[in-house]
């Protein structure tokens, strides 16, 4: 899976773990440049269906700080 953030551009890996999907950054890039490993945040995403809705949790971490970058989450209902 490919997610872009301005001109950041990053690869995923989709994994299901304890009834979640997960995406762990494999890779990434800056415009046409490749990152170094030590420069790719710490993606940390979950999505899950609890009691029949689809819920989401996401954080974006810095490669090096560690500090937060990114964070949401929040479930999606149908439309009635």
């Amino acid at each position: 899976m490919t997610e872009s953030f301005g001109p950041f551009t990053f690869h995923m890996e989709l994994r299901v773990e304890d009834n979640s999907l997960h995406f762990p950054v494999k890779s990434g890039r800056l415009g046409p440049l490749p990152l170094p490993r030590y420069l790719l945040p710490i993606f940390i995403a979950r999505e899950h269906v609890e009691e029949g809705q689809f819920r989401f949790d996401v954080k974006l971490i810095a490669p090096i700080t560690g500090g937060l970058l990114v964070h949401y989450r929040g479930s999606l209902a149908p439309v009635i």
